[in-house]
């Protein structure tokens, strides 16, 4: 399979459409790789988009003027480093190079805040993602952490030094 062609971008503030659309579309295809549900996010008003793209630095992947990808980097807590969430990449273009195309906007921007590493949570059963995060350098931290209390799945820690 070829490589895509694309553009990656960060969004602006005015860009909430954008978000919410790439969002609803990730949610409703792939609700097992989400803690949020599409019926949840689906009842968000413009104010809560509009608070998303204002407050997380939120990549797209674009190809022939399409939106194919997204991820964002978001600011957890003063104790709790940077993470990188809603990573999703649309079928048609997986193993294409698109995460990792995005992956290198997210840590240009988090090397210019002088982060020396990324961390995300990825649900425990999700193979798939696990494999593509470990060729992309991420290693297990050994923690784990329920997705709600009393849920028996799980989400797993991992890390990439940049």
């Amino acid at each position: 399979m070829t490589r895509a062609v694309l553009d990656v971008r960060l969004l602006e503030r005015g860009d909430w459409h954008v978000l919410r659309t790439i969002r609803l579309r990730a949610l409703a295809e792939s609700p097992h790789a989400f803690t949020s549900p599409y019926q949840r996010e689906f009842r968000w008003s413009e104010h809560q988009w509009r608070r998303r793209v204002e407050t997380e630095d939120w990549f797209v992947a674009v190809d022939d003027g399409h939106v194919i990808g997204m991820a964002a980097l978001v600011d957890c807590s003063p104790h709790d480093p940077h993470h990188i969430e809603s990573i999703w990449v649309a079928p048609t273009h997986r193993n294409r190079g698109v995460f990792r195309a995005l992956l290198d906007g997210i840590i240009e921007i988090a090397r210019r805040a002088g982060l020396t590493d990324l961390w995300l949570w990825v649900l425990e059963d999700n193979r798939c993602a696990l494999r593509v995060y470990e060729r992309l350098g991420f290693e297990w931290t050994g923690e784990r952490q329920p997705i709600r209390p009393r849920h028996r799945c799980r989400e797993l820690r991992l890390r990439r030094r940049i």
